[in-house]
């Protein structure tokens, strides 16, 4: 029996040409796999087009149409099949673009001559809805009929077929064809191609390696420099010394996990250190820059495929974003296939990767510490210091009208990450809004506050200008000359200081003093900056502002402090101790500057006293003090000088620097006019005092 039997039943209309394979494939799924069982009924053709798609036109047309035979159908479908394999020789692949991107594939990845064909079968039966439905006439598969049916369709060895599927074969550990271990489904469902693979394989590529670019693509230069972590500089230095070492030995299992809020930098960060390194940075598809995204089960067989790819190309490192997920189960959650969810193949894959990897994380607590301890390197990733932010701002903001004090104002944030300033700055330009400094500032304001305050964090501080006195030492009435204190510490700047004292009395104020005195950045922190209602997150946030301090070679401002060094005798609870505890610790580990004020200095913890190198007292103001404020005052306000109101005015007491300040801001809603009135608002100031009560109002 020739090839003219089936030449004859296929005419120029028919949807598959006479000597294509795919109709070879089609008649072995009939009739040595049984499909015309399904195919063919007592009456009729199941499905029609697909009889057609086999040359059985003439059972079905219009006019002329012969009658249905179930007998003659299936002896009919028998010759066909035995006259195509008869002339084997004579089918061809028709479809020569996704043949040559199947060679390309195969040159890339390795894949041998029955891994290729079980690929561009796989491929083929997705996008052919005629092979697709005679696959699926085979009914429900296992892995042992799944091997029977390859081989039977592609005419190769099921011992061939039964290798390439094997867990450990190039095929498999690839993820580029999977099968479905948790059921028998029907055909096409039992075996699945990485995701978006198939329709990659169909189209024109201008070079090979375009066939992977929505599962993998190669990451783009960083926008940020080594210059804008200046708080990691010795994490890079040991990661970049390792990687490039691990590079040129080819080790094995090299891994690093950085995790961290988001937006921090943290993928720029893998892609600053790869581009120090002139390696490639591969990066698996998070679907940020893709039409489609990959679910976890297809991200990590694209790693998986990846690691095979950049492992034939030198000095290659490889990016997996947003891992949360892939960790939690061990793999991906996908329950289909058993290879890539369990922890044994997780622990594997950290062992066994050939290329060096980044695996990138916002939350690693939900991540199994058997995972944990397999990573080389572990970096927490939080927010850059105020200087990087600082910095950050003015390079965001260059071609924006906004003020050095606004953006220093902003900088003291630590919310404020740099992928917020990123999208803050893009959203203002691009709107080719023509905006005054101020309006500017507030849109910036909005933009950054409203993401900052959705994310959880307070919205930045609205800058104000200040209508505060200049800051001077002569009125301060301390128990130590704070000219000799200031000198000591431009020699030493390694100190700890409490500051205490009645409120208003410049407490705070000596904080910013000194830190602009020996040209330190001051990072102030207040108690409602670091209590947290939930366990031991008070603790963490006290070591982190320790920490931030420590990395920005800043002053450290504790305002409210008796609430973390009250002493523990009169604790009620195990939080307030663990709390005064932690603080006592990182004041004894702390090489930098730290300042603690309060207004409460009988409450504080004795074993915080003995901490102190020095207890500095700011009590109310002498009266000569008195008299050199007010007089500044009554030449601000261009007063007559009575000399009766400064005969009372030295006999006032309990007066600090605040209430001279607090005059000054009533002043924009009250007017001055004399310097009784003056002297009256003073007065009305100490009236509010807790003392007041029990002494004449603001006199002796």
């Amino acid at each position: 029996m020739t090839s003219s039997l089936i030449n004859k039943s296929f005419d120029t209309d028919n949807p598959i040409a006479s000597n294509d394979i795919v109709l070879l494939w089609l008649l072995r799924i009939m009739v040595p796999l049984g499909g015309y069982k399904s195919l063919l009924r007592e009456n009729d053709f199941r499905d029609d087009e697909l009889a057609k798609a086999l040359g059985f036109n003439d059972y079905i047309s219009c006019t002329n149409a012969l009658k249905y035979s179930h007998s003659e159908v299936k002896t009919r479908l028998l010759q066909y099949w035995e006259s195509a394999e008869t002339n084997e020789n004579h089918f061809e692949f028709k479809n020569s673009l996704l043949e040559k991107n199947l060679q390309a594939l195969a040159g890339l990845v390795g894949l041998n001559k029955v891994e290729m064909e079980m690929v561009k079968f796989a491929v083929t039966m997705r996008n052919n809805h005629f092979l697709e439905n005679a696959c699926n006439m085979l009914g429900p598969q296992n892995i042992r009929s799944l091997i029977r049916a390859f081989g039977i369709c592609l005419n190769i060895p099921e011992s061939g077929v039964s290798k390439a599927l094997n867990p450990s074969s190039l095929l498999s550990t690839s993820g580029i064809l999977a099968v479905d271990s948790s059921s028998n489904y029907d055909f096409y469902n039992k075996i699945e191609l990485l995701q978006g693979l198939g329709d990659s394989l169909e189209i024109h590529h201008d070079h090979p390696s375009e066939i992977f670019r929505n599962i993998l693509q190669i990451a783009p230069k960083s926008k940020l420099q080594m210059i804008d972590y200046p708080h990691l500089e010795k994490d890079i230095t040991i990661i970049k010394k390792y990687l490039e070492q691990a590079l040129i030995c080819k080790k094995i299992g090299v891994n690093f996990l950085v995790h961290g809020i988001p937006g921090t930098g943290k993928t720029e960060f893998a892609r600053m250190i790869s581009c120090e390194l002139n390696a490639k940075l591969y990066e698996v598809n998070s679907g940020s820059n893709t039409t489609e995204s990959l679910d976890e089960d297809h991200r990590f067989r694209a790693y998986s495929l990846g690691q095979i790819l950049c492992a034939r190309q030198a000095d290659s490192i490889m990016l997996f974003d947003e891992v949360e997920n892939i960790f939690k189960s061990g793999g991906t959650q996908n329950k289909k296939h058993e290879r890539f969810n369990s922890k044994a193949w997780m622990n594997h894959v950290l062992e066994n990767n050939p290329v060096p990897t980044f695996w990138i994380s916002n939350d690693i607590s939900e991540i199994d510490p058997a995972f944990i301890r397999r990573f080389d390197y572990i970096l927490n990733f939080k927010a850059p210091p105020r200087s990087v932010r600082e910095r950050l701002l003015n390079e965001y903001l260059t071609n924006l009208p906004v003020s050095h004090d606004w953006k220093k104002q902003m900088a003291k944030n630590e919310a404020l990450v740099p992928a917020i300033i990123e999208r803050s700055a893009n959203v203002l330009t691009m709107s080719g809004l023509s905006l005054g400094q101020s309006d500017v500032e507030y849109a910036l304001e909005s933009l950054l506050g409203s993401t900052i305050e959705a994310m959880g964090y307070h919205r930045p501080k609205t800058v104000k200008n200040s209508e505060s006195f200049k800051y001077r030492l002569d009125v301060l009435n301390t128990n130590h000359s704070l000219e000799s204190l200031c000198a000591g510490l431009q020699q030493n700047k390694e100190a700890r200081i409490c500051l205490y004292g009645p409120p208003g009395t410049g407490k705070t104020a000596f904080g910013n003093y000194i830190a602009e005195s020996l040209n330190l950045p001051l990072l102030a922190k207040k108690a409602s900056d670091i209590i947290s209602p939930y366990l031991g997150v008070t603790e963490q946030n006290m070591a982190n502002m320790f920490e931030e301090a420590r990395l920005e070679n800043a002053l450290l401002m504790l305002d409210e402090a008796d609430t973390f060094l009250t002493d523990r005798s009169n604790a009620q609870r195990s939080w307030e101790v663990s709390a005064v505890n932690e603080m006592l610790t990182q004041m004894e580990n702390f090489d930098g500057l730290f300042i603690a004020s309060t207004n409460y200095m009988d409450m504080i913890d004795s074993a915080a006293m003995r901490r102190f190198d020095i207890k500095l007292k700011f009590d109310y103001m002498k009266s000569a003090q008195l008299k050199i404020m007010f007089m500044e005052l009554v030449g601000l306000f261009n007063l007559n000088i009575d000399n009766s109101v400064l005969a009372k005015l030295e006999k006032m007491t309990h007066i600090t620097p605040g209430d001279f300040a607090a005059v000054k801001r009533k002043s924009r809603l009250i007017a001055i006019n004399s310097t009784e009135d003056l002297l009256k608002m003073l007065q009305d100031e100490c009236a509010f005092k807790p003392d007041a009560l029990n002494r004449s109002i603001g006199f002796n």
